[in-house]
């Protein structure tokens, strides 16, 4: 009886501690998708901090540049005036552009262009290699030719360099604005997004104004259009996946198979004594009752001499 009640007990043992490792399993992964989930949402709230700074300023640049072109008429005339009056104008309009310039956290290039008299000027100093500009300079105005509609800011490709671009027309004068996408996104790519996580814009339109794509074991992709501005690119950031958990992760699942191989070994032993032992035991024991019972009251129906022999085959 007592044999037996140990076995039942270190069956159970093991049962429990499989049971365990299994509720551990279970609340380790739990716990590394709650903080994988919350941490991800986290930085999408610090991401739409910048991205409504960057709509912002994007919306008070097309404020100014639209004052500027449609609402005032005397700097559409600018290049027609004397010389005297160009310097004012153009001073004017330098001193408004730098201020605004130097609220923005980006820095805007903004320059004016009046296809009648082919001039081109820049309102504010652009922070690039001349040799750089120089090149991009006349597809900067080519693009800002083919734009269309006012105040939309849309993705150009100036070779292999993206920039974004506005432009303000009326008639033959335009002002136009553009900035480097990289400036545009610097605060965004200071934020640490993982190994393989990025910042970047992508040409097209989002269906709502933001999409966001949580993935428990993968990248977590985020979409966000700029609900303030006409675009025609939304600003995707992708987070990569938190390796250092991932690693936690698969030591948790090594150390469960590690327990359930031992578990598993420990069955195996608990069966091969009881096949080994504790079986043979409980026969011989059997064998001994009938010898014993053969004693105190002979039987001509017992066989004496098998039960001897079976209880030596046992002990062999």
């Amino acid at each position: 009886m007592n044999r037996r009640f140990s076995l039942k007990n270190i069956r159970f043992i093991l049962l429990v501690s499989i049971l365990m490792e299994c509720i551990c399993l279970c609340v380790f992964g739990f716990t590394y998708f709650k903080l994988k989930r919350t941490s991800e949402e986290g930085m999408a709230k610090i991401a739409e901090r910048f991205l409504e700074k960057i709509d912002t300023e994007l919306s008070v640049n097309n404020i100014y540049m639209n004052q500027t072109v449609t609402l005032t008429s005397d700097y559409r005339k600018m290049f027609n005036v004397s010389d005297l009056e160009l310097v004012n104008r153009i001073s004017e309009l330098q001193m408004i552009y730098n201020l605004l310039n130097n609220a923005s956290e980006t820095r805007y290039n903004f320059f004016v262009y009046d296809r009648n008299v082919n001039k081109y000027l820049e309102l504010t100093m652009v922070k690039m290699d001349f040799s750089q500009y120089r090149e991009i300079r006349p597809l900067i105005i080519e693009k800002a030719l083919d734009r269309t509609t006012n105040g939309k800011w849309y993705l150009v490709d100036l070779n292999g360099k993206g920039i974004i671009l506005s432009v303000w027309k009326y008639g033959n004068y335009l002002l136009g604005a553009w900035t480097e996408a990289d400036d545009l996104l610097a605060g965004l790519n200071a934020i640490d997004w993982g190994q393989g996580g990025r910042v970047e814009l992508v040409e097209g339109f989002l269906e709502d104004e933001e999409d966001k794509e949580f993935n428990s074991i993968g990248s977590s992709v985020l979409r966000y259009s700029l609900t303030e501005n006409d675009t025609n690119f939304y600003i995707q950031i992708t987070i990569a996946r938190d390796k250092n958990m991932m690693q936690l992760m698969l030591l948790q699942g090594m150390l469960f198979l590690l327990a359930m191989g031992m578990i598993a070994i420990l069955f195996l032993l608990i069966l091969e004594v009881k096949v080994s032992l504790l079986v043979p035991a409980k026969k011989l024991t059997m064998i001994l009752q009938k010898y014993r019972h053969y004693k105190e009251e002979p039987d001509d129906n017992i066989d004496l001499r098998a039960s001897i022999d079976d209880a030596h085959e046992i002990l062999e």
